[in-house]
């Protein structure tokens, strides 16, 4: 789910590293409660209806990964991706099947810095003014076996779509606050030639403090 709240003037600690400036919104009013918000941003997602994008999975994005997240190879035995212990950069053959969560990589936003959030987020999903201000606060992936038990693992020069479906949006109040919230549940499939191989449910964000939501679930604990 994708959680937003309006903003407050009192101060909070942040379990998280704040990379943003400070941020001025204003707090809701009778024409922009949370309850008549969620409706006109589901009614508008559901009239839209998927958004469906596709893309070509590119080896040296996948070889970027991998090393930023510190790890020398795709898998155990595979060889090095890192061009400091070869005299070339190391090549990923067409074919290679992603590791698992690697499709993360991919289908990033392609906007310009104006076109963003206030926070610095795609604004694509966004419910809103003042319920612009998010913050991840968990998610599931999964990976659908066939009939035999098995995967269908995505692969390195695959055309893959990427279909994302906006699955809720609620109006919450946080019990400890009485602030308001809209929750947004959105899910993205990605498919390829053989079907769906990845199903990425994403929850939760919210401007200022962290949550925990349990799924589909009407109480939240926040952290001051």
């Amino acid at each position: 789910m994708l959680l937003s709240t309006t903003a407050t003037r009192s101060p909070t600690r942040s379990l998280l590293t704040k990379r943003t400036p400070n941020l001025h919104f204003s707090s809701s009013t009778s024409d922009s409660s949370a309850a008549s918000i969620a409706t006109s941003f589901l009614t508008r997602f559901r009239s839209l209806g998927p958004q469906i994008r596709s893309q070509t999975l590119d080896a040296n994005q996948l070889r970027l990964l991998s090393l930023t997240l510190n790890r020398p190879s795709l898998f155990p035995n595979s060889p090095t991706l890192s061009s400091t212990t070869t005299t070339a950069d190391p090549d990923i053959p067409s074919g290679t099947p992603l590791p698992p969560g690697y499709h993360l990589v991919y289908f990033t936003p392609a906007f310009l810095e104006t076109d963003l959030g206030a926070d610095g987020t795609d604004a694509s999903y966004n419910p809103s003014h003042p319920f612009t201000r998010r913050m991840w606060a968990g998610g599931e992936v999964h990976w659908p076996r066939d009939g035999q038990g098995r995967v269908n693992p995505l692969r390195v020069g695959e055309r893959v779509t990427e279909t994302t479906r906006v699955l809720s949006a609620e109006a919450k109040v946080v019990k400890k606050t009485g602030e308001e919230m809209v929750v947004v549940g959105v899910q993205k499939e990605f498919a390829n030639g053989d079907g769906v191989a990845v199903v990425d449910r994403r929850y939760g964000w919210t401007p200022y403090r962290v949550c925990w939501i349990r799924e589909f679930d009407v109480d939240v604990d926040c952290a001051d």
